[in-house]
């Protein structure tokens, strides 16, 4: 699913994913399974020491994921696809974060 997103958009999976990060992050409210809603104004911070790497976190602002490829990745989240990837719900943070 992932993968037809990035190929639509010429992105690797990786740019798509943080540009899903950055798009959902913006939107600020979230509806649950339960129809309870959460507001979500995450900051993505990609961290890399290679340039290449650099290069490609910063191409993902020349792109838009549109309503459909928000809606398919909402719909593999709540699927419990990506969940160890995007939902920061159920991280540990170090304390003091």
């Amino acid at each position: 699913m992932i993968k037809r997103i990035a190929d639509k958009h010429g992105k690797s999976v990786q740019q798509v994913l943080l540009r899903w990060a950055v798009q959902y992050g913006q939107t600020g409210v979230d509806s649950t399974r339960d129809g309870t809603v959460r507001k979500n104004l995450i900051a993505v911070i990609p961290g890399t020491g290679k340039p290449k790497h650099m290069e490609s976190n910063l191409g993902i602002y020349d792109f838009v994921l549109d309503s459909g490829d928000m809606e398919r990745m909402r719909e593999l989240r709540e699927d419990k696809t990506l969940e160890g990837v995007i939902a920061a719900d159920d991280m540990v943070w170090p304390e003091g974060l």
